[in-house]
């Protein structure tokens, strides 16, 4: 990945990680829609969006979010 997809990953990996509740994590989600499908078109990204949802389900399932 380019520094600009590695950056915007991260960015939006951290929000992720620093959702409070499952709310604002489908909030971020919804928000962040447009980034992902973006970097998911670059070929080097396309795993981005699924590893994305993994850690939403990761934060549901395994941390409880509410």
């Amino acid at each position: 990945m380019k520094e600009a997809d590695i950056s915007e990953a991260e960015r939006i990996k951290g929000r992720i990680r620093g959702a409070a509740d499952r709310a604002e994590l489908t909030q971020i989600v919804e928000d962040e829609r447009a980034a992902l499908v973006a970097l998911e078109q670059r070929p080097e990204c396309a795993v981005f969006r699924t590893h994305c949802q993994n850690l939403v389900n990761y934060r549901i399932r395994v941390e409880g979010l509410k």
